[in-house]
């Protein structure tokens, strides 16, 4: 039996969406990351946030819109904490509509990094708009996500969580965003809503992140036992 291919059939469909924004030589740090993430909610955000960086990356060298793209790229490599946040709203502005979604993926990015969660919600947000349907808007919202629960807009960040659910077929409700969701709920105190959502990921997947999901199930199961 080859483990990887059967790591490779068992990849969610967002994933495997992301995986078609990689370049090739970045693969083998692809399949490294989706196999050894860790279960923790935070730690899948970062890893949705560094493929939607490695696709920013890879438009560099394959995007049509030369003069943004340096820019771009320029400002990455040599402004460094507020005065790139500053430099990529700038840019943001007067860029061509096809280059605005990896300039506000960017900006997302950079603001998270900078400890600005306001800016990187609101830079998420925008790109997510720009690409309702594809893998980097979703990427871009879940960045919007964790940039709510960084501010601890749990409540705000549980909706648009919802409201991603809602509009994605089943088919591309992808493991991470309903942990995420799971996540969300408990911090917003919607304690039966996060104990049904891990329960239901603790018995759907079959990997070794069903032991996390299940000993948060449990642990809000006693919160529920108490609350009665």
């Amino acid at each position: 039996m080859n483990p990887q291919k059967n790591q490779d059939e068992s990849a969610s469909p967002f994933l495997r969406d992301i995986q078609a924004e990689v370049s090739a030589e970045n693969a083998p740090l692809l399949q490294f990351i989706t196999r050894y993430a860790s279960a923790i909610a935070g730690v899948v955000l970062a890893l949705l946030l560094a493929l939607g960086g490695m696709a920013v990356w890879n438009w560099y060298h394959h995007g049509k819109q030369e003069e943004a793209r340096q820019e771009l790229a320029r400002i990455n490599a040599q402004l460094k904490g507020k005065d790139r946040d500053a430099a990529l709203s700038k840019l943001a502005e007067g860029a061509p509509e096809s280059t605005k979604l990896f300039i506000y993926m960017s900006l997302g990015q950079s603001a998270q990094e900078n400890g600005d969660p306001i800016l990187a919600a609101d830079a998420y947000a925008k790109a997510a708009k720009l690409d309702g349907d594809g893998a980097l808007g979703l990427t871009a919202a879940l960045g919007s996500v964790g940039s709510l629960l960084m501010q601890n807009e749990n409540v705000q960040a549980l909706a648009l969580l919802q409201e991603l659910e809602a509009k994605l077929p089943e088919s591309r409700r992808s493991l991470q965003l309903r942990q995420m969701l799971a996540e969300a709920a408990s911090r917003a105190g919607k304690t039966e809503l996060a104990y049904k959502t891990y329960l239901g990921l603790a018995e759907e997947v079959k990997t070794p992140e069903a032991a996390y999901f299940r000993s948060r199930a449990n642990a809000l199961a006693a919160e529920l036992g108490k609350a009665q």
